[in-house]
């Protein structure tokens, strides 16, 4: 780096120009990224908050709508494991 070619100004200049203004893109790239990523959490969270106050309020009127005690009578189900009569046939 002590080259002949760094002891010139204008090229020792240039290059540390350069080097900033790469910087300054990267920072600006950066900046973009996480602003956009900031943005689209918000959103979701929005979106997750408005989610959870129409399942609220979905609840709330189906609650309201039921009279406060329902019983539910169930028809019997027929035994499935009940003891039947089997035909007994005899091997040949």
């Amino acid at each position: 780096m002590n080259g002949p070619a760094f002891r010139s100004p204008l090229l020792r200049q240039g290059v540390i120009g350069t080097a900033a203004m790469a910087a300054l893109i990267l920072l600006a790239v950066f900046y973009s990224v996480v602003a956009g990523a900031v943005d689209r959490a918000a959103t979701q969270q929005r979106a997750a908050i408005q989610l959870q106050a129409a399942a609220k309020a979905a609840a709330d009127a189906r609650s309201a709508a039921r009279p406060v005690v329902a019983v539910q009578a169930q028809p019997r189900m027929p035994q499935r494991y009940a003891p039947r009569a089997v035909a007994f046939r005899p091997a040949n």
